[in-house]
């Protein structure tokens, strides 16, 4: 009884059906196994979304239910030489997959990379100068980022062009740190003291500005016709930005002049060489 189908099995059908029908089971138990450990991991951690781990889960069943393939194929004897050539073949194939492959495989990795270290999760505010991009984080995959910028697109970014970016996290222990800057130009015999000291007090004093202890002015730069100021102060959003930004217009315009302070501008001196004469 156990001799019967040898020309087709290795081990006889009903020894060779058993072998294969175990190694499966034994495979995702295994796998079962390793992906409950894997989904307690990140549980604990607080990181049952995260792409680094449904990577590594989905991985792993490929490549356990890939060596069951392969053992099952050793047990039927048509398919033995198949098996081999086919573990062969899958060098020669990785390899040009891999080629045809680059970018998708950059992005990849690069997913893993911010999966591992978490620079920024859901929810997150994140500036990426470079790329003059700003929004919230929305999703996280292992091909690319959404980001909702404050107009309310949806951009799309590449995990690889984020992970070789210089990324700034706006948000803190789950607060958003809106931080704006606004830049004025003041004379060069005007009291610059006088000026940080006015842009403080307004800013103080402005409901729409939030964390009024962090709030800055500072002298910026040396320009060619005046001193170049930064005030920073931050905001919940970025419309409270636009309308602390515009009335701070309307305010250094009325107070500077009240106060004798230069707001400096180019001019040109036109010389009539007929007057020299």
């Amino acid at each position: 009884m156990f001799e019967y189908g040898k020309e087709f099995f290795t081990n006889g059908a009903i020894i060779s059906i058993s072998v294969i029908i175990l190694e499966f089971l034994i495979t995702k138990i295994i796998l079962t196994v390793l992906r409950r450990i894997i989904s307690q991991v990140a549980k604990k951690q607080g990181r049952e979304k995260d792409m680094l781990y449904i990577l590594i889960k989905k991985g792993l069943s490929v490549v356990m239910y890939a060596i069951a393939v392969m053992l099952a194929c050793q047990e039927i004897v048509p398919l033995r030489n198949i098996g081999k050539a086919i573990l062969g073949v899958s060098g020669v194939l990785t390899v040009v997959v891999a080629l045809g492959t680059q970018k998708m495989a950059e992005n990849i990795v690069a997913g893993a990379t911010i999966g591992a270290y978490q620079p920024f999760k859901k929810g997150d505010l994140i500036n990426i100068p470079e790329k003059n991009i700003t929004g919230f984080i929305e999703d996280l995959n292992l091909r690319h980022v959404v980001i909702r910028t404050y107009e309310n697109s949806r951009l799309i970014v590449p995990n690889k062009i984020i992970d070789d970016a210089v990324v700034e996290n706006r948000t803190s222990d789950g607060v958003i740190n809106n931080m704006n800057y606004y830049y004025f130009d003041i004379g060069y015999k005007s009291d610059h003291q006088k000026a940080i000291d006015l842009i403080i007090t307004y800013l103080k004093k402005n409901d729409l500005v939030v964390d009024k202890d962090n709030i800055t002015v500072i002298i910026f730069a040396l320009g060619e016709s005046g001193v170049r100021m930064r005030a920073g102060f931050a905001t919940a959003n970025q419309g409270d930005a636009f309308a602390v930004k515009t009335d701070l217009n309307r305010f250094i315009l009325e107070s500077f002049k009240q106060n004798g302070i230069e707001i400096p501008y180019h001019y040109l001196n036109i010389i009539n060489k007929n007057d020299l004469s």
